[in-house]
């Protein structure tokens, strides 16, 4: 395939014994090449989404007027690698566990994409995350032995390491559950070579990161596992909670007696 230019043009016409025998047809051929270079950026430019203010105010979804740069997609992308990168350096997750991630994900994105970032591009993040509304709690119930905890460990290392000024606390129903949390979520981090001189102070019931791309106290991260006991002792509630129990299963077990006489007469 030849291509015509101007110089193929003036190739041909010395060939053919010069412009006083032969028409030169570079100059028509460097005006059509510059017509269509102008109409390419043209079409180029009518791609380009152009709203006014008004569209972008009075409409409820406004990704496609987002800027392509935004900056908590970094750190987003960021935090999905931190993840990605678990499954080779620690444990392959399973799928469950990396449903429950997703879900996370979303519940966190205010504070892992910040704050000021999130209210900007909202829906954004939202369409990346395939999610069409933000759903800032959830709840996992599944049977024992399911990856609830190491999927926990795993999420909650992944704040630590990439998230600044993050604050978690960690509910569990006993100490040792809570150690063995803990102990976890450090394991996770010591897996990456980067975060061993990241650890700031570390102990059963308290973790303190300085997390990446952060410098100085103002960035750091804290983790908090706290015990807790779900056993409910009768003399520590109230003396009047106790009588109108009383009396409720008084009331219950007089009104069956009555109930027992009734059909026997």
């Amino acid at each position: 395939m030849v291509r015509l230019d101007a110089e193929l043009a003036d190739s041909l016409c010395d060939a053919l014994g010069g412009r006083a025998r032969a028409p030169n047809f570079s100059r028509m051929l460097e005006s059509a090449a510059k017509i269509h270079r102008k109409r390419t950026r043209e079409e180029a430019g009518r791609r380009n989404i152009v709203a006014t203010r008004g569209d972008i105010l009075f409409r409820a979804d406004t990704t496609e007027f987002a800027s392509p740069s935004v900056k908590g997609m970094d750190l987003l992308n960021r935090f999905e690698r931190f993840l990605e990168k678990v499954d080779e350096l620690y444990m392959s997750r399973s799928i469950s566990q990396r449903d429950f991630h997703k879900h996370f994900t979303v519940a966190c994105l205010p504070h892992i994409v910040g704050e000021e970032e999130w209210e900007r591009h909202r829906s954004v993040f939202l369409k990346k995350m395939e999610e069409d509304e933000f759903k800032s709690e959830v709840m996992v119930t599944t049977p024992r032995r399911f990856g609830k905890t190491t999927a926990v460990a795993m999420f909650v290392a992944g704040l630590m390491c990439c998230c600044e000024r993050m604050w978690c606390s960690i509910f569990s129903t006993g100490k040792r559950a809570s150690k063995s949390l803990m102990q976890q979520i450090k394991e996770v981090i010591d897996c990456f070579p980067c975060m061993a001189n990241r650890t700031i102070s570390s102990n059963v019931e308290e973790l303190v990161m300085q997390p990446l791309g952060t410098s100085g106290a103002k960035g750091t991260s804290r983790c908090f596992s706290y015990p807790s006991s779900v056993k409910v002792s009768l003399r520590r509630l109230a003396p009047g909670f106790l009588v109108y129990t009383y009396l409720y299963f008084f009331c219950i077990l007089f009104c069956r007696i009555c109930r027992c006489k009734t059909f026997q007469g």
